[in-house]
């Protein structure tokens, strides 16, 4: 049992009663060693990226609002060779500190000066278990390489399912768990508008075939998750993805900018990752925060909806989570 994790998890859980920015994505880098069909954050890069010093004033700024729980996601994060310093200076704040990877730069090296910095969780892009594959695919052995590290750090698959992918992902769910990893499935969203992903209509769920597809696999979704409550979001989250699915517009109360915060990868704070970044730099995010809620693209990104879902059901996710240890 991780009891560094268990500390974090009851510090972000308290976190939730307050008005805070629970969680938090920055972006480390926006540079990637990937073109995924489904992302576009390679294309924004920006001029500047914060130095190591600035991005730990920026964790203090978060901590400091009441923020529990960072998750350094890219591009790849690890193409920044400071990226465990930053760890090391997060994880003394005893917040739950993550790092989303596509793991081309994944080895027993790096994966030990990760637990060594103090990272609680690694997500692990996995589009797929099909080798050779299009889509961004993780190799089996990968997770047989974890599975030695998973006492000292939380392993979660993160699988964007598609109209090319969904008819797998409960295999891929079902092999994670079985390893006694987590699983976190979100759905592809397109839009000519958005900041972070890229505009892919050809991988949403268009025909009835592949509408009436998509629920078969939530509903086997759901089973697991009752099953083994290792899938990492809400059943509420999950029904949610073949409503988004069937009408992308179907809207509901979205608290970005307030129970979420991103900050991009020159410093500037973002209400979400999907619209352009503000003009507030993070010294200056306390004087505004929370962010006057914008008219967006509609999506059901888990980093906001699932994090709403939470603050007003709070006991409900903390016996989820009891349950999960």
């Amino acid at each position: 049992m991780n009891k560094k994790l268990i500390t974090a998890g009851m510090n972000y859980y308290f976190s939730l009663f307050k008005k805070a920015p629970t969680f938090a994505n920055i972006f480390y880098t926006r540079r990637c060693n990937l073109k995924c069909d489904f992302c576009n954050v390679y294309q924004k890069v920006s001029n500047k990226e914060l130095t190591l010093e600035e991005w730990k004033e920026c964790s203090d700024s978060l901590y400091d609002l009441g923020n529990r729980y960072i998750s350094i996601v890219g591009g790849e994060p690890l193409l920044r060779k400071d990226v465990t310093k930053f760890i090391k200076h997060i994880s003394k704040k005893n917040i739950i500190t993550s790092l989303v990877t596509n793991a081309i730069l994944l080895d027993e090296k790096k994966i030990n000066e990760l637990i060594d910095a103090g990272l609680l969780n690694i997500g692990i892009s996995t589009q797929s278990l099909i080798p050779n594959k299009k889509e961004k695919g993780q190799n089996k052995e990968l997770f047989n390489l974890l599975l030695k590290y998973k006492k000292d750090i939380e392993i979660t698959a993160l699988t964007t399912i598609t109209n090319k992918n969904y008819r797998e992902v409960p295999e891929i769910a079902r092999f994670i768990i079985k390893k006694g990893f987590r699983f976190a499935p979100n759905i592809v969203a397109s839009g000519e508008n958005f900041w972070f992903r890229n505009f892919c209509p050809e991988l949403q769920f268009h025909t009835k075939e592949e509408q009436e597809g998509l629920k078969k696999t939530i509903n086997k979704l759901i089973e697991i998750k009752k099953q083994t409550n290792k899938i990492t979001y809400s059943e509420y989250y999950l029904k949610s993805l073949h409503k988004y699915a069937i009408n992308p517009n179907f809207k509901w109360n979205c608290k970005a900018g307030k129970d979420y915060i991103a900050i991009n990868e020159d410093g500037c704070v973002m209400f979400c990752q999907d619209l352009k970044p503000t003009n507030i730099f993070y010294k200056d995010l306390k004087k505004h925060y929370p962010l006057k809620q914008k008219l967006c693209k509609n999506c059901v990104w888990p980093c906001y909806y699932d994090e709403s879902y939470k603050k007003s059901h709070k006991l409900k996710f903390l016996k989820d989570a009891i349950c999960a240890v």
